[in-house]
């Protein structure tokens, strides 16, 4: 039982949000406070001159006191308002960092706007546009708004609004309720009613509330939005896979957070939530604002867990740093000694404090180690929720196709693929770019830190080692790049370096570009960097015009040296090298699959030519070739001639396939074999142009045609082999979820592989030929 009364619980819940308040301005520049004393006022108030000012969207929020609002606007803004006749909101609420010991000079401001279930379809609009134009305006202050429209009584069912950057879509409910719950801050309106029912209390959330309802507690003063348990085995599945996509761009919290779910996940059926804790406290009478720090209760909750000593350490340095334990200067004085104390409190020394204070400038060799065993924990923490997943066997309430988006990110950045270029887990804020860097070359290329002599990275080829410092940021404008080889000199490292240098912007794909096939964005082919064919020979004026390729009485081939730099639509980039005379056919066998049928070759494909001799000519052949092959095969086989030796390529399947031309006959009878066991495989159903256009090497998609009687699906597999089944009644969107959810369990999503999922694609067929889009929730509903 509780050991307060109703009524001095009530009191301690509103001190301990006026106390979250009073902090979080404390921890806040005057014009970001500024933005955080109006948000509750500009959301009760309407007026045209007022930022926001959205003329009929909803306003006033219920159970404020009106004066000291609109007081709060007359003197900050100087505008006059009048007190609103409705009440459309509930309650404003900030949540997250704010108003506690993770809260830093550079924190944003998530902000829930609980609106009455009544509201309209257009109503709710004029409220999302109202609550852009405060993002704007906030912006304009120096301080970032994310605004969240909450429906109660759709929040308590469970439904969220669709997957984008902010919002987590269907991958979180009640994890992002029990977080709710402990670090919420009430800016405006109504307490949730959630925090009085004692956690000793067994009966159903439901009765327990109606009990409280029925004793003296006035339910229009209070929010109802739920529990936070019990907890679905497959929101542990999809918060790990949505922390990750977070934990891309700020490692640190996201890693607090996924050590947390893991121990969830491992305790489940009976998670003991920290939300849970966070109100036990409550009702036993807690009111030291420390010991209720959402951080702080994290960190004691973590080391009660039996975590490995190594992971406990790794949870504990984030927390650190994500509280601003390496920019101390920034913080106020009470921020950093209550941080300091806190980090006595594990054992940690003077010297082990300074270490991580002075993370910022830690050597790149233990940067990049630190990071690496971040990387690598977030991504274990994974393993958890998906045995869970498998464990219990329950059907999936994720939506298919935010579930695939997201694979999508995961993939693009975390899994391992032959040549791809890892990236590191660096959080805003840590500058890595560097004054000086070396370049030696052993038995690998190498790239030392000048102040360590420590080598940060190595490659088996230079190219793949600078795109991989460019893509982390480790080599910038300023950079100076020494050499300590013979095998070329400064002035060609120095031109290598600048033709790469597009790898250093970060792409950000849309949700629509993640949903199809990953393409081309950008190619850089280098020629002859390390090794070129045209040092021995004796250029005449007359070679100009020569083929590079068959070169002189000999046929001898001047491209001996192939690396094809290139990052795809997904954000992947790779460096693959290619030597000898298959060199030309090897790199045309990677590179034409992933070319876009309708791009023109030379806007996404650059060629740098390092040869000592005819290197435009030898640039201009190898472009004008891409560019013949891309052409010539979408009309069959074409045949590519270098040096003495041919080589055959054709399409079959949507794969490109190749062969050296040693038997012609045998070959073209091969091709007709093929061809004719194609046509035998399609037998009653001719297989639609796209499935095959569309098809992939290790992507499973499908292919959905809507037809009178049901609807007809084609599946490529793995292998580009097709399968086609024919479904008079089976509901798609169901069929959509078992396939997910068969794929989700897969060991093909083991962090160490790839986070790959199906691709879902909807086919129609008009006057202008084959139409395809990204089957999405909304055809997914559609007859």
């Amino acid at each position: 039982m509780s050991n307060l009364s109703l009524d001095e619980l009530t009191l301690n819940i509103a001190a301990l949000h006026a106390e979250r308040r009073r902090l979080a301005r404390q921890a806040m520049t005057p014009q970001a406070a500024m933005v955080f004393d109006l948000v509750p006022a500009l959301l009760h108030c309407q007026h045209p001159a007022l930022p926001g000012g959205e003329e009929e969207a909803p306003h006033g929020v219920n159970g404020v006191e009106d004066q000291p609002l609109r007081r709060r606007l007359a003197n900050r803004l100087g505008i006059e308002t009048q007190t609103p006749v409705q009440h459309d909101i509930q309650a404003v609420y900030s949540m997250g960092s704010t108003g506690t010991l993770g809260q830093t000079r550079c924190s944003d401001l998530d902000i829930w706007v609980c609106h009455r279930p009544s509201l309209g379809a257009a109503q709710r609009a004029a409220l999302e546009a109202k609550c852009q134009r405060l993002t704007d305006w906030g912006k304009g202050q120096g301080m970032d708004l994310t605004f969240f429209l909450i429906d109660p009584d759709e929040f308590r069912q469970g439904n969220k609004q669709g997957m984008s950057g902010e919002s987590c879509g269907s991958f979180q409910h009640w994890l992002l309720l029990d977080e709710f719950y402990r670090s919420a801050i009430c800016l405006a309106g109504q307490l949730p009613v959630w925090l009085l029912i004692s956690p000793d209390d067994r009966r159903p959330y439901l009765q327990a509330k109606a009990h409280l309802f029925a004793n003296g507690v006035d339910p229009e003063q209070w929010i109802d939005l739920g529990a936070p348990d019990p907890i679905p085995p497959d929101e542990f599945l999809g918060s790990m896979l949505w922390l990750l996509y977070k934990g891309i761009e700020n490692p640190y919290k996201a890693l607090l957070k996924l050590t947390l779910m893991s121990v969830y996940a491992r305790q489940f059926p009976k998670v003991k939530l920290l939300s849970n804790e966070f109100r036990r406290a409550l009702h036993q009478g807690e009111t030291e604002i420390l010991a209720l720090d959402p951080y702080v209760q994290l960190e004691a909750y973590l080391a009660r867990q039996g975590l490995a000593p190594a992971d406990l350490e790794m949870a504990r340095g984030c927390l650190y740093l994500k509280c601003g334990g390496d920019n101390l200067m920034e913080l106020s004085q009470h921020h950093a000694q209550v941080l300091g104390d806190l980090a006595q409190s594990w054992g940690w020394d003077l010297a082990r404090r300074q270490q991580f204070q002075a993370h910022r400038d830690w050597p790149l060799v233990e940067l990049k180690q630190w990071h690496q065993r971040l990387r690598e924990q977030m991504l274990a923490g994974l393993h958890e929720a998906r045995e869970l997943f498998r464990r219990t066997g329950t059907v999936s309430r994720l939506c298919p196709i935010e579930l695939t988006v997201l694979s999508r990110k995961l993939d693009a950045t975390f899994a391992e693929k032959p040549h791809k270029l890892p990236q590191l887990c660096l959080p805003p804020g840590v500058d890595v770019g560097q004054p000086t860097l070396v370049v030696k070359a052993d038995d690998q290329w190498q790239l030392n830190c000048p102040q360590s002599g420590k080598t940060l990275y190595q490659w088996t080829e230079l190219p793949g080692l600078l795109a991989w410092c460019l893509l982390n940021g480790f080599i910038t404008n300023q950079t100076e790049l020494k050499l300590e080889c013979d095998k070329l000199d400064l002035d060609t490292l120095d031109s290598l370096c600048r033709s790469l240098t597009w790898l250093s912007q970060k792409p950000d794909p849309a949700d629509q570009i993640l949903a199809q096939p990953a393409q081309l964005e950008r190619a850089q082919i280098l020629i002859n960097l390390e090794q070129d064919a045209t040092d021995h020979i004796k250029v005449k004026r007359s070679d100009l015009d020569c083929d590079p390729l068959n070169f002189g009485k000999d046929r001898e081939v001047l491209v001996n040296e192939l690396t094809l730099v290139l990052r795809n639509t997904w954000g992947e980039a790779m460096v693959q090298t290619f030597r000898g005379e298959r060199a030309l056919a090897e790199l045309l066998l990677v590179l034409l699959p992933l070319l876009p049928k309708d791009a023109l070759a030379n806007k996404r494909v650059h060629i740098h030519c390092f040869a000592s001799q005819l290197g435009e000519t030898i640039a201009h052949r190898v472009m004008d070739l891409i560019a013949k092959a891309q052409e010539r095969l979408a009309q069959g086989p074409w045949t590519l001639c270098v040096g003495n030796s041919k080589w055959v390529f054709w399409r079959q399947a949507g794969e490109l396939r190749w062969q050296e031309m040693t038997d012609p006959v045998a070959f073209y009878a091969r091709l007709s074999a093929a061809k004719l066991e194609q046509q035998n495989r399609a037998q009653d159903h001719q297989v639609p142009p796209p499935v095959y256009g569309h098809a992939l090497c290790g992507l499973v998609q499908f292919f959905f045609i809507n037809r009178q009687d049901g609807y007809s699906l084609y599946v490529s597999n793995e292998h580009n082999q097709i399968s086609y089944y024919h479904y008079p009644a089976m509901d798609k969107a169901n069929l959509v979820t078992l396939i997910s959810r068969f794929y989700t369990q897969k060991e093909s999503l083991c962090p160490s592989t790839t986070f790959n999922l199906p691709q879902y694609y909807e086919l129609s067929e008009n006057e202008e030929g084959w139409q395809m889009q990204p089957l999405t929730t909304t055809t997914l509903s559609e007859p």
